[in-house]
């Protein structure tokens, strides 16, 4: 089986050891701004309902996003992207907790995403979509 994500760091109590993911991250990637990071880190832990479920799927999205080389920005952005996806905070507490580029990359990238799912609920598109992968499917 192919590894495709690293396994997060948890403490004894099996909670997500945010500290140390951080610490690796920015010692790989020196190029980060920890204090950004620690920022995005911070907001998350604050919310009150699926903080963990967030610090994960944040955490894993960050991960994958410094690995290609992105800034520190990208890098917050992605771990805020999720809370901000499922209206768990307002991306307007983001630009005062963390930073306005933070804020408007992940707001941008929350639209491209809601217009995404507006293109999916049109019928017409998906009896096309549908179409075409059972026609993909025949020729292979």
């Amino acid at each position: 089986m192919i590894k495709v994500r690293d396994t997060l760091v948890r403490s004894a109590n099996g909670q997500i050891d945010a500290d140390s993911w951080q610490a690796q991250l920015c010692s790989t990637y020196d190029e980060l701004d920890p204090e950004l990071i620690h920022k995005a880190l911070s907001l998350v832990r604050q919310l009150p309902a699926r903080s963990e479920e967030f610090l994960e799927k944040g955490l894993e999205l960050a991960s994958l996003v410094a690995s290609l080389n992105m800034d520190t920005v990208c890098v917050a952005a992605a771990l805020i992207y999720r809370p901000v996806r499922t209206k768990s905070v307002e991306v307007s507490r983001i630009e005062t907790a963390i930073d306005h580029e933070v804020s408007a990359l992940v707001s941008a990238v929350a639209r491209m995403a809601d217009t995404s799912l507006l293109e999916m609920t049109n019928a017409v598109m998906q009896t096309s979509e549908a179409r075409d992968q059972v026609e993909n499917v025949r020729r292979m």
